[in-house]
């Protein structure tokens, strides 16, 4: 015979007043004979934390002698959870400033010539991370640009800045690295001065 059952979400103890993060798709469902029901539950963390919550299964029809005898569901089994946010860290330059900023200085260097320096980031966190990377210079005299040392240059897409806010995107996997090359062309028509760019992530 088809068998209605009750799905419920509960507090781990008695301390928790409410199920935080985890959602059930459905709170009944019914199992046609001989066949089996997958019960879909959604783990959405809010903060940097451990969650946990009591999953349990009745059997309709005998829930009403469950409170009565207090006996334990036909199925029950514990959930846990962390929310974790991504980790992205700048491995090179090493230079910091009071502020504790990265910062890359370029040497003096003469009109129309140009200089590179690497920027090296790694997802050293547990979850898969995007990176936007927003170029605010002035004097239109740094760039980016693809590093050869990328092991996956695929993940990297550098945009037109004339065209987008973004001056490029970078998707890195757990553990992975992305190298991108900063160039510095101070142009002859400007003349000789001091120049200044942020790169912001």
């Amino acid at each position: 015979v088809p068998v209605d059952i009750n799905l419920i979400l509960r507090p781990p103890s008695k301390g928790h007043k409410a199920v935080e993060a985890f959602e059930l798709d459905a709170h009944r469902a019914q199992i046609p004979p001989y066949s089996n029901h997958y019960a879909v539950v959604s783990f959405t963390p809010t903060s940097m934390q451990s969650y946990s919550a009591i999953f349990d299964v009745t059997v309709d029809g005998q829930s009403k002698a469950n409170r009565e005898t207090r006996s334990t569901p036909n199925f029950s089994c514990e959930l846990h959870g962390e929310g974790h946010l991504p980790r992205v860290t700048i491995l090179r330059p090493a230079i910091r400033n009071k502020k504790a900023q990265t910062m890359m200085i370029f040497n003096k260097l003469l009109l129309g010539r140009q200089a590179m320096q690497q920027l090296l980031l790694v997802n050293d966190g547990v979850l898969p991370a995007k990176v936007d990377f927003y170029l605010h210079d002035v004097e239109n005299v740094y760039s980016i640009q693809p590093s050869s040392d990328n092991p996956n240059p695929d993940n990297l897409v550098i945009n037109d800045i004339t065209r987008k806010a973004t001056a490029a995107s970078a998707i890195f996997e757990v553990g992975q690295r992305i190298a991108l090359d900063i160039l510095f062309k101070p142009k002859p028509s400007q003349g000789p001065q001091r120049y200044e760019g942020v790169l912001r992530l």
